[in-house]
């Protein structure tokens, strides 16, 4: 199943953030992973959501996105995006989920639903949506380790796209 191999791939990247500023052996070269957001509120969330959809390398890439609403999840076991209501769902009592990884995959569910609405929620194209939003907010450290993960855990990856 494509979303449990992105889970695991995003587990591999979770891992490597939590060293941030740390040397790392990266497939024989040293990398330093850089530092990921954690947010405590759902008002800090919407506020990064804005700011992401704000930036101009995103739009130069994607075009417009239309702004995300961003509500509590009563359940804890994960975050998700509801496609009919450009809507991301986030459970604010688990620190895994109130993070910035977390937040910039259910931002590439929304990027791809407003432009690419017919592919698969986490196939090719999504995986370079994410890849992209990763590289761009987190840092091409955090971009580079999601593309190794990605290849890891048998994720395919569409071409990426450039701002």
């Amino acid at each position: 199943m494509l979303r449990s191999r992105v889970y695991a791939a995003e587990q591999q990247v979770t891992s490597a953030l939590s060293r941030a500023g740390e040397r790392i052996d990266f497939f024989g070269s040293q990398l330093t992973p850089p530092s990921e957001l954690a947010f405590t509120t759902l008002s800090d969330v919407r506020t990064y959501v804005a700011s992401v959809l704000a930036d101009h390398r995103v739009a130069q890439i994607w075009g417009y996105l239309p702004p995300v609403h961003v509500r509590r999840r009563a359940s804890d076991s994960m975050a998700h995006y509801e496609y009919e209501t450009a809507t991301i769902a986030i459970p604010t009592g688990s620190e895994w989920a109130m993070r910035e990884l977390v937040v910039l995959h259910e931002l590439a569910h929304h990027v791809l639903a407003n432009s690419q609405p017919t592919v698969a929620a986490h196939g090719p194209e999504f995986a370079s949506a994410y890849i992209q939003l990763v590289s761009l907010r987190i840092g091409p450290e955090a971009g580079l380790l999601l593309t190794a993960a990605f290849d890891s855990c048998g994720v395919e990856v569409s071409a990426v796209k450039s701002a």
